[in-house]
């Protein structure tokens, strides 16, 4: 699934690792959901398919969360790790064996207001279009 190709990207980034809690000793990066003690910051991503007109192609969104605890609300760190999972996303390439070419752009992102004061969360949203590997080889073969 293309999910390993993203949380590979998430996890791997030492600068993004930097900025983040660890949790035994890895990078708090969470797929879909994370435990409500996790420690903060964390950052927390899902994907969701959406139907394309072309069978070689495929379209993702990727909904990717930052989630920070700052006792007067400030988003600080919050907004560096929006800036490092932009770069590492927005007009990039991911590779993936069952894709020959993955491209993410950066659709939104923002401040989502929290109920609970002190929680800081950033969302962003991406467009990602990967195309079937099988459908690349057999356009080359013909």
């Amino acid at each position: 699934m293309l999910a390993s190709a993203i949380f590979q990207r998430l996890h791997n980034d030492p600068e993004l690792a930097d900025m983040l809690a660890t949790i035994d000793g890895m990078p708090a990066v969470f797929q879909t959901w994370a435990e409500p003690d996790t420690p903060f910051p964390y950052v927390v991503f899902r994907l969701s398919d959406i139907a394309s007109d072309h069978w070689g192609r495929r379209v993702f969104t990727l909904y990717i969360d930052v989630w920070d605890y700052n006792e007067g609300g400030h988003p600080g760190t919050a907004k560096a790790i929006s800036k490092r999972i932009v770069e590492l996303f927005d007009r990039q390439r991911l590779t993936h064996p069952d894709y020959e070419a993955i491209r993410c752009s950066l659709d939104t992102r923002g401040l989502i207001p929290e109920d609970t004061s002190g929680i800081v969360h950033l969302a962003h949203q991406f467009s990602v279009i990967a195309w079937r590997k099988k459908f690349i080889e057999k356009l080359i073969e013909e």
